[in-house]
């Protein structure tokens, strides 16, 4: 199979894509995903920049929070040097699934922060998201391997660890892709409220979740509110590892009701619970 084949076929589904372009550059098993194997066989270039300083001038003013970009025309990758290197790896997987995916057919991607993260709006953008998260976790094999341990932050760091993506992201893919009950709920810190007292605790409210399909038929979607404070307190008081978690039982709101096992780490940049049924 030639790369012209990949691109071109409208009627690969993108799991199929996904497939074929992991056995074509053979990677097809457990691990991490090389994305200089794909750039290679798709024939595309890489090129490291920092977007504010050398591309400053050459991108249109709408793009200046731009952080990584696809040139058709150019067979070319590039993605901010700035970005940390679990980001420059899921970056470069997002544009090489906007090279792919036969509905992208504009010459140029320019893709900023919203757009490459999980959160993204514009259709686009949502789909190279997904398809490079089914690159990144090589499709059914860490679904596989997700099923086959505990439903635990143990199991989150060492699978991050094996596809060498980061702990929040890992996260979300074992609870979306799961059929056991359960949810990830990601707390971020509010602005520092000691700027105004210093004896107030910081805070941590709820920023988004995401659960299993079983999860929210039974239960809920999402919660609101906060991490507890003293569980915050606890993680982030500093050379803790992700997987030093803290259990507790808790009720939490939501349709259903009724107290829950969740249990809590950090990773050094959100707290997040793991929530199962109690």
């Amino acid at each position: 199979m030639n790369a012209p084949l990949v691109r071109g076929a409208p009627d690969i589904a993108p799991h199929e894509l996904v497939s074929r372009l992991l056995h074509a550059t053979a990677q097809d098993q457990s691990g991490a995903v090389d994305p200089a194997r794909l750039l290679s066989f798709l024939r595309l270039e890489f090129l490291p920049v920092d977007f504010d300083t050398a591309l400053r001038g050459v991108l249109p003013v709408e793009a200046g929070n731009a952080r990584a970009l696809l040139s058709f025309p150019d067979r070319l990758v590039a993605v901010d040097t700035r970005l940390d290197q679990k980001r420059v790896r899921f970056s470069t997987l997002h544009e090489i699934a906007h090279y792919v995916l036969p509905e992208h057919r504009h010459a140029l991607y320019l893709c900023d922060a919203d757009g490459l993260g999980f959160r993204a709006r514009l259709d686009f953008e949502v789909q190279a998201n997904r398809f490079a998260a089914d690159l990144l976790f090589k499709g059914h094999h860490f679904t596989l391997e997700a099923h086959a341990a505990p439903v635990s932050v143990a199991t989150i760091k060492a699978v991050a660890l094996k596809y060498e993506a980061s702990f929040e992201s890992t996260a979300r893919r074992l609870v979306e892709k799961h059929h056991a009950p359960v949810m990830l709920v990601v707390c971020g810190r509010h602005p520092d409220r000691s700027v105004i007292d210093s004896s107030q605790p910081a805070v941590w409210p709820v920023k988004y979740c995401c659960a299993s399909a079983s999860f929210k038929a039974r239960w809920f979607a999402r919660v609101q509110g906060e991490a507890p404070a003293e569980i915050a307190a606890a993680l982030t008081a500093g050379g803790r590892d992700v997987a030093d978690s803290i259990q507790v039982e808790m009720p939490l709101a939501g349709d259903g009701g009724g107290v829950f096992g969740v249990e809590w780490f950090y990773n050094q940049y959100d707290i997040m619970g793991l929530v199962v049924p109690g």
